[in-house]
């Protein structure tokens, strides 16, 4: 069992694919997305279950059915942005060949330096939508909830684009990920000395089990508009 068993499915994702598409041609680009992006965010141990779900059938109204599609989303955006630059690409002996047909011709360069552009921001969007969905119901998803990963994705006190947005200024998913070591690093050199380490302390492990007070979660968002800016 796999993210994508069939064409079906990608078609389902993404209208652009044609049914007679060859889950094959992209298979290796799903892997490599799979591995680069939603592994390190989801863990090996929830990522098993979900396909373990999929496999044995899951309600269409289930929180499961939810994140299969979302992490389908996230995967073949990413895929299909890194395919999209190989696409119809014959490699031979002779050379690199792109393939035409009476009908059809390759798409411009500048149509898929957009495209790969759109894929990948749609790819960072479904993940972050993942992530988010997630922590509305760690009750359900377990493994993820006791997670080194969660715990990574949580490491700093803005957490996704979304809360970013809310403190700051508006960002874009794939923004995010280039500045949450910056954000981690804001916290420490800044809001620990403020606050004190055993304060500091208090408030992350609050922060990352979502239990905190009204009082502590006022501070949160206090230090939220400090470091964002920063």
């Amino acid at each position: 069992m796999a993210l994508f068993d069939t064409s079906k499915e990608l078609k389902s994702i993404n209208s652009a694919f044609a049914i007679s598409f060859e889950l094959d041609n992209i298979q290796s680009f799903l892997d490599d997305a799979e591995r680069q992006y939603l592994l390190p965010r989801l863990g090996q141990e929830t990522w098993s279950e979900l396909l373990e779900a999929k496999q044995a059938g899951l309600d269409s109204k289930s929180p499961q059915k939810k994140l299969l599609h979302l992490a389908q989303k996230a995967v073949l955006g990413f895929a299909f942005g890194e395919y999209s630059a190989f696409g119809a690409l014959q490699i031979q002996d002779a050379g690199i060949s792109v393939l035409s047909r009476d009908n059809f011709r390759p798409a411009s360069d500048s149509k898929l330096v957009e495209l790969r552009k759109q894929c990948i921001r749609a790819g960072f969007e479904a993940l972050e939508a993942m992530i988010t969905f997630l922590e509305h119901h760690l009750a359900l998803f377990g493994a993820y909830a006791a997670s080194s990963e969660r715990k990574q994705n949580r490491a700093s006190f803005i957490c996704s684009a979304a809360e970013f947005s809310k403190a700051c200024v508006a960002i874009r998913p794939s923004v995010f990920p280039q500045l949450q070591s910056e954000l981690v690093k804001a916290e420490s050199d800044t809001i620990c000395p403020l606050i004190g380490a055993a304060c500091f302390e208090q408030l992350k492990k609050a922060h990352q089990e979502r239990a905190y007070t009204q009082d502590q979660q006022r501070l949160i968002e206090q230090i939220q508009r400090t470091i964002a800016p920063a």
